[in-house]
């Protein structure tokens, strides 16, 4: 593939062009989600600020027009607030927490002063801490997404500021990240478009790649076809020079060679891409009422159908044809011969004669073909290969 790449400009070109294709579709998608999921935390973030403005409004009241105290405010609002394992309250007066998530977490506070816990956070590798503390400092309602560490979670916090009785006060909510994407699906919908969009591109970019290997493949075919072509017309030119009649070569009407162009073949094969290289030995056993070529006649028809294009077909003895297959293992060969059984049966059995047939294969490792080849012809016990 790499050397047929280098050959053909326009295929590297168009393997590229598609990987760039699928590479710029799933960033240009994946920009859109993230756009997406940006829009939705701030849209929640907005819903999220309405909820703590009410929550404010009712504190107020109760500090002021109820004349209650900041408990009441916990236990009668903050603590009836909505809340689960993905959202915590907090609450605090002139920056010292007086609730925080549950009345378990308040107690076990080490830092009740929220400026000094919120540098701990960033300490401790907390992001967005800094906006956070801005917004303490100058007391601006908002919403900011934080974590509290390195390794915590992202949460979304909406805060609150406002007087009360001379004391300055802030209420606000924490939500967890994985939350509010959950709320809006947007990790469902997320993987369910990016994991198609990947899909297609990788089905695209697949289909590019083995459109290439099957130019590859057919290139390297025809190229195969090419030598074993000019070996071949190489040999038989030579065969027919040195004997003045072509007719004693080749058959042409049964399309049948004559033994000295098979082992004018074996002997010199040295083309590794023509190997594996299997041989079926054909004995014919021919009744009182057909010649040997009559009945070959009658054979021809199925040999040229059945045998391979790139076979070659000879006659290695008076009643006894070879073929030679190139790049056919030895299950392959076993199955033209019987293909090749089954075929001819039925004209066999009307013309009261037979057929034997013996398979040998040559790996490219094994130089002993034609000594192999010779052992059938002599009728010598083989090994099949």
């Amino acid at each position: 593939m790499n050397t047929l790449l280098i050959k053909k400009p326009k295929l590297l070109i168009i393997l590229t062009l598609s990987f760039l294709f699928c590479a710029a579709v799933i960033i240009i998608e994946t920009n859109i989600l993230s756009q997406n999921q940006d829009a939705f935390t701030t849209s929640f973030g907005n819903e999220q600020e309405l909820l703590v403005a009410q929550i404010e409004k009712q504190a107020i009241a109760v500090l002021t027009e109820q004349s209650g105290t900041e408990q009441d405010v916990i236990e009668q609002i903050i603590k009836t607030a909505k809340t689960s394992g993905s959202r915590y309250w907090f609450f605090s007066k002139n920056n010292k927490l007086l609730f925080f998530r549950n009345d378990n977490e308040t107690s076990q506070l080490h830092i009740t002063d929220v400026k000094e816990l919120l540098h701990s956070y960033k300490i401790d590798g907390g992001k967005n801490i800094d906006v956070l503390i801005s917004l303490f400092n100058d007391k601006k309602n908002g919403s900011v997404l934080f974590s509290s560490s390195a390794s915590n979670e992202p949460g979304l916090t909406s805060i609150s500021f406002f007087e009360a009785n001379g004391a300055s006060y802030s209420v606000g909510v924490c939500t967890t990240e994985n939350y509010i994407l959950d709320a809006g699906k947007i990790f469902r919908n997320n993987s369910y478009t990016i994991n198609t969009i990947v899909s297609i591109c990788l089905i695209l970019f697949s289909f590019a790649v083995i459109s290439i290997m099957l130019i590859d493949k057919k290139n390297e075919d025809v190229e195969i076809a090419k030598k074993f072509i000019q070996a071949n017309n190489l040999k038989i030119e030579k065969l027919t020079a040195q004997n003045s009649e072509l007719d004693t070569l080749y058959d042409e009407d049964k399309n049948i060679y004559s033994s000295k162009v098979l082992y004018a073949l074996l002997k010199k094969l040295n083309h590794p891409e023509l190997f594996p290289v299997s041989v079926i030995i054909i004995n014919i056993h021919h009744s009182d009422s057909i010649t040997y070529d009559g009945l070959v006649s009658e054979l021809a028809p199925i040999l040229k159908k059945l045998l391979p294009q790139k076979s070659i077909l000879a006659r290695t003895q008076d009643n006894q044809l070879t073929a030679l297959l190139f790049r056919t293992d030895y299950t392959s060969a076993k199955a033209v011969q019987s293909k090749l059984s089954k075929a001819w049966s039925s004209i066999l059995k009307k013309l009261h004669s037979s057929a034997e047939t013996e398979v040998i294969t040559h790996l490219p490792e094994d130089g002993s073909l034609v000594k192999n080849f010779d052992a059938v012809i002599n009728h010598k016990k083989i090994k099949n290969r």
